[in-house]
């Protein structure tokens, strides 16, 4: 009995969802070393902010967040409680020269009864307000904002904090790049898809019976005759006759000439043409004359005589008799049998721990394709005291008001010490407006003690009646 499914797939899978969404490294940021980038000296202009006791279209300030972060720029917002008395500022860093303007114009039109100041050293403001040997302890707090208040969520921090304590709430916004928040809900989508698989566990066991059996036979019977008879004569015959007769013969000749007058031969005279013929012809033996002028020469005469006789019969004759008989006889019988019992039983019980986590990666889907909608910031907030237990109260104090239905991710609280050796580096990271990272052992990953949020729950860390 087992499962088909590949567990190790399911394992690696529930450890990716683990660490996006429920993000148990944030409960020991404390103990991870803290990571100090290289800082550039941008500008970070500061206002101080009044605001009247009447802010019924506080939400409507909401905008202007938006605006500012489509600049770019990062937003803070800063409340110091000091000697009974409450302060609220407002900083910007970013590269867009306007986006102070726009700030400004968008307090008249939202609150046309507040007023604001700048601050000249912001720079130095910003020194002493960060100074880590002023404050012996900083808490940070993990939690998005409760937007569903008919009261601002800072009223009542304010109240249950008291006017006895001195402390500072620094709540930091900075704008998401909308292709990271794409990749997240991408990667949501992925685990997701592979942990449906895995909402039940199924286990199969099954049993297989098979018999075969064969039975065949072939018998084969072959006769082959074959008769051939050729008769071939022949008769072949050929004569040839041939007779030659040579005859040769030497004769030493005396041959006597002489002049003879010719006269001419007549046209139709017949003896004048025979006399000098015949004078011209005289051939007398070797007995001379004496009155003729001899002369000797040697002839040779030769004959020959051939007779050839040839004479070919040629005969022949050729008989050629085939016979052949072929019988073939095949006989094939076969049997065959085959018989299968196949037995299989299989149950499914629901994997409690996959459908929990199912359900919160519906929301998280949920909660980023509306993030993607909007404008969002990835938010922490942080409170330093000079007085060890009010820095950790007023962040327990912040993490309970925002608690609401929304429980993606958890209510982490954090705090630091002055005997950390990342405590200096932690204050130098927000004084610039920058949040915080931590290196996860045993890996190159960077962690933060932030959330991403909207602009509407961002303004109730904004909205705070001072009178």
């Amino acid at each position: 009995m087992y499962d088909t499914r590949d567990m190790n797939l399911m394992k690696d899978t529930f450890a990716r969802y683990e660490h996006l969404i429920h993000r148990h490294y944030l409960h020991e940021l404390s103990c991870l070393p803290s990571i100090t980038p290289a800082f550039c000296e941008e500008c970070i202009q500061i206002l101080e902010i009044k605001l009247p006791s009447d802010l019924s279209t506080y939400n409507e300030f909401s905008y202007i967040l938006d605006a500012l972060a489509t600049l770019d720029e990062t937003i803070g917002c800063i409340i110091i409680s000091r000697h009974q008395k409450l302060s609220l500022y407002i900083g910007l860093k970013g590269d867009c020269p306007p986006a102070l303007s726009l700030l400004e114009n968008g307090l008249l039109q939202v609150f046309p009864n507040s007023t604001f100041s700048y601050i000249d050293q912001s720079s130095s403001f910003l020194d002493n307000l960060f100074d880590p040997h002023y404050y012996p302890c900083l808490a940070s707090s993990v939690v998005v904002p409760n937007s569903t208040y008919s009261t601002c969520l800072l009223s009542q921090f304010i109240r249950l904090m008291g006017t006895h304590s001195d402390y500072v709430a620094f709540f930091l916004a900075q704008p998401i790049c909308k292709s990271e928040m794409l990749n997240c809900l991408n990667e949501f989508y992925d685990i997701y898809n592979i942990l449906s698989d895995f909402s039940q566990t199924t286990y199969t066991n099954y049993k297989s019976d098979s018999k075969t059996v064969s039975n065949s036979t072939a018998k084969g019977s072959s006769n082959t005759s074959s008769e051939s008879i050729t008769d071939t004569c022949g008769d072949s015959h050929s004569h040839s006759h041939n007779s030659y007769v040579n005859l040769s013969s030497s004769t030493p000749l005396t041959l006597i000439t002489h002049r003879a007058r010719t006269a001419p031969r007549p046209n139709n005279d017949g003896k004048s043409a025979s006399s000098s013929y015949e004078s011209e012809k005289s051939i007398i033996t070797q007995t001379s004359t004496a009155n003729l002028s001899p002369k000797n020469i040697n002839a040779t005469v030769l004959f020959n005589t051939a007779r050839g006789k040839s004479s070919t019969n040629s005969s022949s004759r050729a008989n050629g008799h085939t016979c052949g008989d072929s019988n073939s006889l095949t006989s094939t019988h076969g049997n065959s049998m085959s018989q299968t019992n196949y037995h299989s039983f299989s149950f499914s019980s629901p994997n409690k721990s996959v459908q929990d986590a199912l359900t919160f990666l519906s929301d998280a889907i949920l909660r980023y394709r509306t993030l993607l909608q909007h404008t969002s910031f990835c938010f922490g907030s942080y409170f330093f005291s000079p007085c060890y237990e009010t820095s950790i109260r007023a962040a327990h104090i912040y993490t309970g008001l925002c608690q609401s239905s929304y429980t993606l991710s958890p209510n982490i609280v954090n705090h630091w010490c002055e005997n950390n050796a990342h405590y200096a580096s932690i204050y130098k990271c927000l004084r610039h407006f920058v949040h915080p990272e931590f290196h996860l052992p045993n890996t190159e990953l960077t962690v933060a003690s932030t959330i991403p949020i909207l602009s509407s729950e961002f303004i109730n860390n904004i909205y705070l009646p001072i009178t």
